[in-house]
């Protein structure tokens, strides 16, 4: 918005994405990325200038279009505002996301939300299984909690590699595996004291909304991904027994290459539970 004053701004994105960005006043208008490309073609819509972000912070081993050697060192904010022209810099401005009051309450409903409680929100899966914190583990950080005084709410998990592990979520805490869409997710973390989860989307809402969040990271360098999070607490192993370490999710590094891939590389399984633990409770 400041570096094209007066444009009319179009945000074409996922169809799960458009009630969140669609009431906000920064956008002429917001509509899917396939509603957006038939409207080209049939030369219904046009636009002085496109700006085509999708796959432009990812590295080609992970599907994107970005080069390796970029994607491994510099900040992804860094990078989206060099493709949209921004100088100076805004990222350390404005976050904006349009939190509708009906999410809250349905989020409150669904945790039957008790404000004598503190409420850790813990991502247990993401987007690879290497990337991933050990279920087992992830399960001993929750049960370090005091249940007297804290509750812990349990998310993600949908990905089919991670359903043999679902059980181990079972027996304490609330249980909202799978059971989440992307607006309750936001809302659940806005609720949240403290979120903790590996490198995926649930860092990215708590820094919108300055939450305290514990992040994991084992084959990514954090400051690529959180650097202008200011409440948000990365865990990165110094040093990890593995020539590939970090990978970024190379295919070819030490952990792609076993028979049988295991959840959490070598290098997020060296990051222990209980200094987890101990970590989130100094943001608590």
């Amino acid at each position: 918005i400041n570096r094209y004053p007066g444009s009319r701004i179009t945000l074409a994105t996922f169809q799960q994405y458009i009630d969140l960005f669609k009431d906000l006043k920064i956008f002429f208008r917001v509509l899917s990325i396939k509603k957006a490309m038939e409207g080209i073609a049939l030369g219904i819509l046009n636009f002085k200038r496109i700006f085509n972000l999708i796959g432009s912070v990812e590295s080609p081993v992970v599907g994107g279009r970005l080069k390796h050697e970029i994607y491994m060192t510099e900040n992804r904010i860094d990078i989206f505002e060099k493709l949209l022209g921004i100088d100076p810099p805004y990222h350390k401005k404005t976050v904006m996301v349009d939190l509708k009051a009906k999410w809250i309450e349905q989020a409150k409903e669904k945790i039957n939300y008790d404000p004598n409680f503190k409420y850790i929100a813990v991502q247990i899966s993401c987007a690879t299984p290497i990337r991933t914190y050990p279920p087992e583990e992830m399960v001993k950080i929750g049960k370090l909690f005091d249940d007297r005084k804290f509750k812990i709410i349990w998310l993600g998990g949908i990905e089919d590699w991670f359903k043999a592990y679902r059980h181990l979520f079972f027996d304490f805490g609330i249980n909202l595996i799978g059971k989440t869409d992307l607006s309750e997710l936001i809302a659940i973390c806005y609720l949240s004291d403290l979120i903790i989860a590996p490198d995926s989307s649930a860092v990215h809402i708590s820094a919108t909304f300055n939450k305290p969040c514990i992040a994991l990271f084992g084959n990514i360098n954090p400051y690529l991904r959180v650097a202008y999070y200011p409440k948000v607490k990365a865990l990165f192993p110094s040093q990890v027994d593995c020539p590939n370490f970090p990978c970024g999710d190379n295919v070819m590094s030490k952990c792609y290459l076993k028979p049988q891939k295991q959840i959490g590389g070598d290098c997020i399984r060296s990051l222990n539970a209980e200094e987890i633990y101990n970590e989130a409770m100094k943001l608590l």
